[in-house]
């Protein structure tokens, strides 16, 4: 029983996480990953959570910093997202990522 407790504690606390970490960020999910230090196994289920309720903005489909993959660029901030467009997400730019 104690088992599941702490599990159910660590899946809300890395949710916490990545919600704050894409209201302020665009990133895609290798990122908050390897700055919170969480698997980002977990990021593919809290995705598909966030967009069954909406809340998960898609910005762009382009190669991820970290991995060199291509990758969706998502945030949960509407603010955020106008600014990457307007900027024309680019792997060297320096603005709101």
């Amino acid at each position: 029983m104690k088992k599941e407790k702490t599990e159910s504690n660590s899946k809300i606390t890395q949710r916490e996480i990545l919600l704050e970490y894409l209201n302020k960020h665009v990133t895609t999910r290798s990122m908050p990953a390897e700055a919170t230090e969480s698997k980002q196994k977990n990021y593919c289920y809290y995705k598909a959570e966030l967009q069954k309720v909406n809340l998960l903005c898609e910005v762009d489909f382009l190669p991820c910093r970290l991995t060199g993959f291509k990758a969706l660029y998502l945030t949960t901030n509407p603010t955020l997202k106008q600014v990457a467009k307007n900027t024309q997400l680019s792997l060297f730019s320096g603005g709101a990522f």
